[in-house]
């Protein structure tokens, strides 16, 4: 158990972490690894993130609600799959190695950068697309989802890209209706982790209050300035993110 001035430590930075990664993902790009240098053995910071996680995407859901972002049906048909996927996925905790897939979901990131640059247009509005190329974000997400059982780093931005290439929302509806499926993914993975020993749920009740106040604060804050900002932001965050991926090996 962490002592005060560290619990302190982690819940402020952690409301930061979620207050920039509302609308962008990669809140547990700065929330892992801070609890593994305050000391949290890695498999349980990994595993504890994601009760954090569900906190976020709650504070998220609170505030999208209140305007025209979700699409329900579609949100709904997601966090079916994504329950699916990752009780498979929490399965495999343990399995992969997890430098492997550091740097593969680093690669893929880091692609997802440059493809958000050429196309610039991409999440700042919505976008027609044909009904097949919609079609496709359902296996992209599902393996999103089994991955996400076990390994979360970048999952988040690899399925709001997703949503914004292959169903033309603008990045703030695209984040948005993955909030659903994404806390969806959280709940079911920690009924597995939390059976093999690997959640510290005080600690990640504290992440859970930060994270539904960053969340809830940086969503507003998102939506007042716009999708165009928050591609930005995006950009900046997935920038960061491949870095830290490819050279945290």
């Amino acid at each position: 158990m962490l002592g005060l001035s560290d619990s302190i430590t982690l819940f402020t930075l952690t409301f930061v972490a979620s207050f920039v990664a509302a609308l962008t993902g990669g809140a547990g790009l700065f929330t892992i690894p801070l609890m593994i240098l305050l000391g949290v053995p890695a498999p349980i910071a990994l595993s504890t993130n994601k009760v954090g996680s569900l906190g976020l995407m709650s504070g998220g859901l609170v505030r999208l609600r209140k305007g025209d972002y979700l699409d329900w049906t579609l949100s709904i048909k997601l966090a079916l799959l994504a329950g699916f996927f990752s009780y498979l996925g929490a399965h495999l905790l343990g399995w992969f190695d997890h430098d492997f897939l550091r740097t593969a979901a680093g690669v893929m990131v880091l692609l997802i950068l440059l493809a958000s640059l050429w196309f610039r247009s991409l999440g700042i509005e919505d976008l027609e697309t044909s009904d097949r190329k919609k079609l496709l974000a359902y296996p992209i997400c599902s393996a999103c989802f089994f991955i996400g059982g076990f390994f979360g780093a970048g999952i988040g931005v690899i399925t709001a890209f997703t949503m914004m290439y292959f169903r033309g929302q603008n990045i703030i509806s695209a984040r948005g209706n993955m909030m659903l499926p994404h806390l969806a993914m959280s709940a079911t993975s920690l009924v597995v982790l939390d059976k093999a020993g690997f959640v510290d749920w005080k600690l990640g009740a504290l992440l859970a209050v930060a994270m539904i106040f960053g969340s809830y604060s940086g969503t507003s804050f998102g939506i007042k300035k716009g999708p165009s900002w928050v591609k930005k932001m995006f950009e900046a965050i997935i920038a960061m993110m491949a870095l830290a991926l490819l050279l945290g090996n």
